[in-house]
C-alpha cells in the first residue's frame, strides 16, 4: 500500500524514520515466548520488511532523483557503496531467523527464505540499474554483471514461488517480474553488443548460453502470463517481453554458432590439440565498412517495441525504473549518446 500511494504522489516509495515519533519495534508482543505448544513461535519478520521498504527509499532518493549542480560522481559513488553495504548488513540479518523451517509449515511468503532472497535482488537492480547521477559508470562490466546476475536471480525465485503458489499475483509483482524480465534482456543485448564490437572487452564474465536464455526467458514469461491474467490491462507487457526475449535468443544463436565456426576454421587452419584449443580469447571480428553492419535482433525489436513502452508509461501501467532503463538502452543505441558505431564483424558472416 505504501509503494502505491507513493507512485501516485510521486514521492519515494518509502516513509522516512523522520516521519514517524516512535521507532519501529523490535519484536512482536503478540507472541508469546513460552508457548507450551511444540511449535516453535513464528519468526518477527515485519521489522525486517520495514527496514527493507526504508533502504529501497534510500536507494530511490539517493540514486534516481535529478542531478542537482554541486552533485559529483565521487559523492554519488560514495552514497551507493554505503547502500550496498547496508543492504548486505539486512541480508545477514535476515539470514539469522532460519526461516527455511518456517517456509514449510507456511504458505505465507513472509516466512519463506526464496522471499527475502528475492527482495535482495530486487533491491541490487535498483541499485546498479542506469541512474541519471551515474550516466558513464552505470555502463562498465561490473555494474552490468551485478545487473544480469540479480535479473536471474529475481527471474528464478519468482517462477519458484509462482510454482509453489506462494507468488502474490498483484499488481505490483507484475511490475517487478517485467522489470527483472527487461534487465536480463538488456544485460544480455549489452553483452552480446560488446562482443561483436569488441570481443576481447565482452561486458559479462561469460556468455549466456542458447539454453540459459531459454530457460530463463521463458520462466520469466510463464510467470507474466500467469499474473497478467489477474490484470487484463497489462496483458501487452509479456507480449512486449515475448518479443524482445524471442530476438535475444535468435542473437545468442548467432553469437554460439559463429563462435562454433571460428573454432572449426582455426583447427583447420592450424591443427591443434583439443585441450589446447583457445575456446574464450573470441578472436571473432576482422574489420570491414560500419556501413554494412548488421544491428543485433534484440536492439531491432527493442526499437520495434519502445512505442509500446512509451504508451505504457503515459497511461501509468509501468514505473519509473522501467522508462529510465528504456531511455537508457535508446541512448547507447546513438540516439544522442556518445557511443560509436561498431566498424567489425564476426568471421563467418
Amino acid at each position: 500500500m505504501d509503494r502505491i500511494t507513493s507512485l501516485i504522489l510521486g514521492r519515494p516509495c518509502a516513509i522516512r524514520d523522520d516521519d514517524f515519533d516512535h521507532v519501529c519495534p523490535t519484536e512482536d508482543p503478540t507472541i508469546c515466548p513460552t508457548s507450551s505448544t511444540d511449535t516453535p513461535p513464528a519468526p518477527f519478520v515485519f521489522r525486517h520488511i520495514v527496514s527493507y521498504r526504508l533502504l529501497c527509499g534510500r536507494i530511490v532518493s539517493a540514486l534516481h532523483r535529478k542531478k542537482a549542480p554541486d552533485t559529483t560522481e565521487q559523492h554519488v559513488l560514495r552514497i551507493r557503496q554505503e547502500l550496498c553495504a547496508d543492504l548486505e548488513r539486512w541480508k545477514h540479518d535476515v539470514e539469522q531467523l532460519h526461516l527455511e523451517h518456517s517456509s514449510q509449515i507456511s504458505s505465507s511468503c513472509h516466512l519463506s527464505t526464496e522471499w527475502y532472497n528475492l527482495l535482495y535482488s530486487n533491491a541490487m537492480l535498483i541499485l546498479w540499474r542506469p541512474s541519471p547521477l551515474l550516466p558513464d559508470i552505470s555502463h562498465d562490466a561490473n555494474s552490468l554483471q551485478h545487473i544480469f546476475d540479480s535479473a536471474k536471480q529475481s527471474i528464478t525465485i519468482y517462477a519458484s514461488l509462482h510454482k509453489s503458489r506462494k507468488i502474490n499475483y498483484s499488481w505490483i509483482t507484475l511490475q517487478s517480474v517485467f522489470l527483472a524480465g527487461l534487465s536480463y534482456v538488456y544485460a544480455c543485448g549489452r553483452h552480446f553488443r560488446s562482443r561483436w564490437r569488441n570481443p576481447t572487452e565482452p561486458s559479462l564474465q561469460k556468455d549466456p548460453t542458447t539454453i540459459e536464455v531459454v530457460n530463463d526467458t521463458r520462466a520469466c514469461s510463464n510467470v507474466l502470463v500467469a499474473v497478467s491474467e489477474r490484470w487484463n490491462a497489462l496483458r501487452n507487457c509479456h507480449e512486449v517481453f515475448d518479443r524482445l526475449s524471442d530476438a535475444v535468443l535468435s542473437d545468442a544463436i548467432k553469437l554460439q554458432t559463429a563462435q562454433a565456426q571460428h573454432v572449426a576454421q582455426s583447427m583447420i587452419q592450424q591443427p591443434v590439440s583439443i585441450n589446447n584449443a583457445n575456446f574464450g580469447s573470441g578472436n571473432l571480428m576482422t574489420p570491414r565498412d560500419a556501413t554494412t553492419f548488421s544491428p543485433l535482433a534484440v536492439d531491432t525489436e527493442f526499437l520495434h517495441c519502445f512505442d509500446d513502452l512509451q504508451q505504457l508509461y503515459n497511461m501509468q501501467q509501468i514505473e519509473d525504473p522501467i522508462m529510465e532503463l528504456s531511455q537508457d538502452w535508446l541512448g547507447y543505441l546513438g540516439n544522442g549518446s556518445e557511443f560509436p558505431e561498431p566498424s567489425y564483424h564476426m568471421s563467418g558472416y
